[in-house]
């Protein structure tokens, strides 16, 4: 009778209003995404960009999106420039879940290199399956650069640049220890 027709449109309308909810929470969550100034990933397990911001795209040299995710097929052998770093990175992912501070030098699109840090999580699906990774990157080289200059300054004389007593003793350990 006619109660059961009320009971559809009222189950209609909740449909429509939660549908409405669910689309403006993407448009949200989309928004948030495309001005933020971290850098964000989704990978696949077999070495692909999912899903990046404009922010990642832009200081990996790329100037969409769409553009480093059409162009980059394979993580481990276009984006790390030592190819071991990918394999860590799925072997930290497989035993822990999660990785922070994972630093490694990148090829930009142009070819020149930065180094970075990655914190990312395994993301499960409700059976617990592995279905991708997700997380942020920052850019560490200006710090990465000047660690390499202060361990300089620390083993070579200022004036020379040649090595000083504390380099020479330590490579004396190190072939001692061999």
């Amino acid at each position: 009778g006619g109660g059961s027709m009320e009971g559809f449109c009222a189950r209609v309308t909740v449909w429509k209003l939660s549908s409405r909810a669910v689309r403006q929470a993407e448009r949200r969550f989309r928004s948030i995404l495309e001005d933020a100034t971290e850098r964000v990933f989704q990978t696949s397990l077999d070495g692909r960009y999912l899903n990046v911001n404009p922010a990642l795209a832009r200081i990996y040299g790329y100037d969409t999106p769409a553009e480093l995710i059409a162009s980059v097929g394979d993580i481990q052998h276009q984006i790390y420039k030592d190819k071991t770093r990918r394999p860590e990175f799925m072997r930290l992912m497989s035993e822990a879940g999660s990785c922070s501070g994972f630093i490694s030098e990148i090829r930009r699109k142009d070819g020149h290199r930065i180094w970075v840090s990655e914190n990312a999580r395994a993301v499960r699906d409700e059976a617990g399956t592995l279905i991708f990774f997700e997380g942020t990157v920052e850019d560490v080289t200006q710090s990465k650069l000047d660690q390499e200059k202060l361990e300089h300054l620390a083993n070579h004389d200022p004036v020379t640049n040649l090595p000083n007593r504390l380099l020479m003793n330590d490579r004396l350990r190190q072939m001692m220890l061999n």
